[in-house]
């Protein structure tokens, strides 16, 4: 008899004051005290499940946001899958890859000062746990005031494990045994870096002592517009920080920090990537234009000048932005109509709304001929 399985459903167990440690049971609990169909966290079992105490904010922003922090970590695997897309759908999240999308349960927007979060020993505090099939707690993380998970915990946790055995049901042995189990910890990562922002945590358990925040600083080489920058980094460093601080290439302009406003938006081996949601240690490998190596000297790239010629900004402080979107979308032939370029652009915002003269410069720059 497995007791993790078979164990009574008692939803009036007194309630627990101290958090599961991993490789225990997660302590049961009724899902929606207010419905009732009296659902509990043991009726999921049979599938990994990720529990979030904080909001999520979900929109279209922040799901982007969650699939470029969910490509990032599985980068630095060797079979992670390319996310296409997320969407929500009740208490599940669809994961769209290239070939099927996955489903996974995610009880998102778990209030932190409830009854659920007493069990868990989180209560107030943000935090992010991950369930496998039999409900027992395989990583989590609870954030303190300004703390998100460290990436390199996080990468840990995706690296494989072999199959635990009847005198082994470790964290480490019973964890990470097949492709669901690896989506799921990606996922339950992308979350906890999206909803628990700030300076990143030194442990899943802090230090009763405030520690000094630091990362591991790592070698790195970039290569940004033709030239290859050697760089030491903390390893939690964004590619945009890198760019701005470390190499000086100040054009890509930090709008929101959060992936909403497009503002630092670069290519990634010819793609728009946004720079404030991509970690500069991963980008080894890659080539990165910034908005300063779209010009040929004081020759003008042809989507600069037409924002030029047709007064596609205002202030200028998304322009940087906006131009390098508008580059991408031209070369991939996204501009055959005024509805197609509105909605290829939409990630870009302008608060000084000069929207109808950046469509008029991309217009521009397609029929310009030249070559973009």
């Amino acid at each position: 008899m497995n007791p993790q399985k078979d164990a009574p459903a008692n939803h009036h167990a007194p309630l627990a004051t101290e958090m599961p440690n991993v490789g225990s049971t997660a302590p049961n609990f009724i899902l929606d005290e207010s419905s009732d169909a009296g659902e509990t966290l043991h009726d999921l079992r049979g599938k990994p499940v990720i529990m979030v105490f904080s909001a999520t904010d979900w929109n279209p922003a922040h799901a982007e946001q969650m699939a470029h922090l969910y490509n990032a970590l599985v980068a630095t695997t060797p079979d992670g899958d390319k996310l296409t897309g997320i969407r929500r759908k009740e208490n599940e999240y669809a994961l769209g890859f290239d070939a099927e999308e996955v489903t996974i349960p995610v009880l998102h927007d778990l209030d932190r000062n409830g009854s659920a979060a007493e069990r868990f020993g989180v209560l107030g505090r943000k935090a992010v746990f991950v369930l496998d099939a039999e409900g027992v707690v395989r990583w989590s993380h609870v954030s303190s005031e300004g703390e998100s998970p460290r990436v390199a915990d996080i990468v840990a946790a995706l690296q494989p494990a072999p199959v635990a055995t009847a005198a082994s049901n470790t964290a480490a042995n019973g964890w990470q045994t097949n492709r669901r189990d690896f989506i799921v910890a990606a996922l339950a990562g992308a979350i906890a870096l999206a909803v628990l922002p700030g300076a990143p945590a030194e442990a899943q358990n802090p230090p009763a002592k405030p520690a000094v925040p630091s990362g591991a600083t790592l070698p790195v080489q970039l290569n940004v517009n033709g030239k290859t920058h050697k760089l030491n980094l903390d390893s939690r460093v964004t590619l945009l920080d890198a760019l701005r601080e470390n190499i000086g290439l100040t054009g890509s302009k930090k709008g929101c920090d959060h992936g909403q406003c497009g503002a630092c938006t670069v290519h990634i081996d010819g793609e728009s990537r946004l720079s404030c949601l991509s970690l500069a240690a991963q980008q080894e490998g890659t080539k990165i234009v910034t908005i300063e190596g779209l010009a040929k000297g004081d020759d003008l790239h042809p989507v600069q000048q037409a924002f030029l010629d047709y007064d596609g900004y205002q202030c200028g402080y998304c322009t940087p932005g906006q131009i390098m979107s508008a580059v991408t979308l031209i070369r991939e032939g996204h501009v055959k109509s005024d509805r197609e370029i509105r909605e290829g652009m939409s990630g870009n915002l302008c608060r000084c709304a000069a929207y109808p003269h950046i469509l008029a410069a991309v217009k521009a720059a397609r029929d310009s001929g030249k070559r973009v």
